[in-house]
């Protein structure tokens, strides 16, 4: 089962790593301050010595170092609590767009078994085969438009988010949300145009007419059942 929220860990490490990364800088720089504070204020050592000016120049740098460390930790802040949320709202669009995958998936099973598959009541091969004696090209619930533009408008619906995550939101994914996503972008489903089964042919023709209905109907099963 995929992680979902903010408890998604693969996200999260990506988002620690990178809030890391990001700040390599800025972490080196409040690590030199807070040096320089705890030299002038718990050690002897003077890094200008005793000159007429010292005192003054290492209060000066003790204040500017004081200053730096309080800007950091604000820019800090501050930025990690928009980046934050931004990974939240992100991880939180993953999760509801992968559920409207599912949901696109489900309503082509429910025009083959409805409801069948919530059950576990329907095999592989029996859905198979149901899919494979199909007329595609039969009217979408008695209407004009036809079962293979139904499936096919589907289909390029699920391409289209697959892909937009993919290119836009694959850093806020979980290794499970991309291992889902990949098998999904290079199903037999997605990678092939549907090709129907033409029954109004001869039965002694239609052995050899070429179609795939039998494969898109086998992975479309294996989609739904992907979890």
């Amino acid at each position: 089962m995929i992680a979902c929220g903010w408890n998604n860990n693969g996200a999260y490490c990506k988002y620690l790593k990178r809030i890391l990364c990001k700040y390599i800088s800025v972490w080196a720089c409040g690590l030199i301050c807070i040096v320089v504070i705890c030299m002038l204020n718990f050690s002897d050592f003077r890094p200008f010595g005793p000159c007429a000016y010292a005192s003054a120049i290492n209060d000066a740098l003790e204040t500017m170092a004081f200053s730096i460390l309080a800007a950091i930790v604000f820019f800090i802040v501050n930025d990690i609590i928009a980046s934050r949320r931004r990974v939240k709202i992100s991880i939180l669009y993953i999760e509801h767009e992968i559920e409207k995958i599912r949901e696109l998936l489900r309503q082509m099973i429910d025009t083959v078994e409805p409801f069948k598959l919530e059950r576990k009541r329907c095999t592989l091969d029996s859905f198979k085969k149901k899919f494979q004696n199909m007329n595609l090209y039969d009217g979408y619930l008695g209407g004009n438009r036809s079962m293979v533009d139904f499936y096919t408008d589907k289909k390029l619906e699920i391409e289209r988010i697959a892909n937009s995550l993919i290119s836009s939101y694959s850093f806020y994914m979980s290794n499970e949300e991309l291992d889902y996503i990949d098998n999904v972008l290079n199903s037999y489903f997605i990678m092939n145009s549907i090709a129907p089964m033409d029954f109004s042919i001869p039965d002694d023709v239609r052995i050899n007419y070429p179609n795939n209905q039998e494969e898109i109907g086998k992975s479309l099963y294996e989609l739904y059942m992907l979890r």
